[in-house]
């Protein structure tokens, strides 16, 4: 997700404003430990992108949107976008993000940074971000439209967020990943 990408580069170049005599392999480590701790959830308002492009059954399509529904999307360790949830109205699907990620949080999980994304909707992730920042006390680093291939195959109006949590010694690696950066 771009937001997920947009906060590893902002953790890198923090860590080189600190550590400027860092190597490229040291930088890249530390952003594969960063990986596996963040995050990302999307919400789609609206299936016709999804019906259009055959990602989803027409028939099918068409009775969830007909019944109003709102898929909420993340990805899995491997990077493949998967469905997380629903809701029939969008507010209530960025709350089940928003619950998602205090789940996270209740579990141990520390806020590193996050940020909002969205699809050509700033006034809807201006809204969002005002309910992330209620509910985790701290605002986004950023709110930003999302890439072009996010909006290409969801469709106009997603909103979301990706997540940097504290990286732990604890945590186990993601089986599979394959996003890893090398030098």
């Amino acid at each position: 997700c771009s937001g997920a990408q947009g906060l590893l580069l902002q953790e890198a170049a923090t860590l080189l404003a600190e550590h400027p005599d860092y190597s490229v392999a040291q930088v890249c480590d530390h952003l594969n430990t960063t990986i596996p701790a963040t995050r990302c959830w999307f919400m789609v308002p609206s299936l016709d992108t999804l019906i259009h492009s055959g990602r989803v059954n027409k028939i099918i399509g068409k009775m969830a949107q007909f019944s109003g529904l709102k898929p909420i999307f993340s990805f899995s360790p491997e990077g493949k976008v998967t469905l997380f949830g629903k809701a029939f109205h969008a507010t209530s699907a960025l709350e089940k993000i928003i619950h998602a990620v205090q789940k996270h949080i209740k579990a141990g999980e520390i806020i590193k940074h996050y940020c909002i994304i969205h699809a050509n909707v700033p006034a809807e992730a201006e809204a969002f971000a005002a309910m992330t920042t209620a509910a985790f006390r701290c605002a986004p680093a950023y709110i930003e439209s999302a890439s072009p291939v996010i909006g290409a195959h969801a469709g106009p109006g997603c909103v979301g967020m990706a997540v940097m949590f504290e990286p732990s010694e604890r945590r186990p690696q993601r089986r599979g990943s394959r996003h890893k950066i090398t030098s």
